[in-house]
């Protein structure tokens, strides 16, 4: 039996508990509900308390869209629309002071983290879940992409180690500059995996949509894979995990 522990984004927090029995696959953690409330100060347009209730054109709970029409200000001739400037939801109504609050709905969809193995729970935080499993496997501190199973092969020197040999292998090295990184995954290299990147973030890779497993590991963790050179591999990003099969 091991302990893998399974580090936690600020923004995420656990849905398990300790001693609980999860299995592959099963969610353990999900994005904490941060979105902000869009105000719109339906005073500034002329609208009074008492006329509050007339003048808006959506209820507590409805769905709005970017330019939908959520209040009017009644003329003797016709009337002036208050637009939404963003999409959600109308989450609050201020009759005393004639807010209306859209709760803005999140543009980027965040999937939950999931289990890559099957255990127990051995600790759970808003740091880490720490799972207890008999299954091979080396704890993963941030990743991104496409999983991938495949050849591990360790290269320690760079940029020699670079050639048509990697094509269709992760690859793992301690340092990786962005000029390596690309010209790995250039030539096929189905998983990167390395302690540090320079010259380059995550975001950087993230906008690239790169087909292929991107790993940042520990030191400690990384001392590991030299053991496993020429192992097969799974690289499981949701799960942040690299299993040994």
């Amino acid at each position: 039996m091991i302990l893998l522990p399974i580090h936690l984004s600020k923004d995420f927090s656990p849905i398990v508990a300790k001693g609980q029995k999860i299995s592959v696959g099963e969610i353990i953690a999900q994005k904490k509900d941060i979105s902000k409330d869009d105000i719109i100060h339906l005073g500034d347009f002329g609208i009074s308390p008492q006329s509050l209730k007339s003048s808006l054109k959506k209820n507590l709970g409805d769905k709005v869209q970017i330019g939908d029409s959520v209040a009017v200000k009644k003329k003797i001739f016709g009337g002036k629309k208050i637009l939404s400037s963003v999409n959600g939801t109308i989450s609050k109504i201020d009759e005393q002071n004639c807010d209306l609050y859209i709760k803005v709905e999140s543009v980027v969809e965040v999937k939950p983290l999931i289990s890559p193995v099957e255990g127990i729970v051995e600790i759970c935080n808003n740091e880490q879940i720490v799972i207890k499993t008999a299954k091979n496997a080396i704890s993963v501190k941030d990743a991104l992409g496409k999983d991938a199973i495949g050849q591990l092969l360790y290269i320690k020197t760079l940029p020699l180690g670079l050639n048509e040999s990697i094509e269709g292998k992760i690859i793992a090295n301690e340092i990786l500059d962005k000029v390596s990184l690309y010209k790995a995954l250039g030539l096929g290299a189905i998983g990167i995996i390395a302690v540090e990147l320079k010259e380059l973030d995550f975001i950087e890779i993230q906008e690239r949509d790169i087909n292929a497993a991107i790993m940042l590991i520990d030191k400690e963790e990384f001392k590991k894979l030299e053991k496993i050179n020429g192992k097969k591999v799974l690289c499981d990003v949701k799960g942040k995990a690299i299993l040994i099969l």
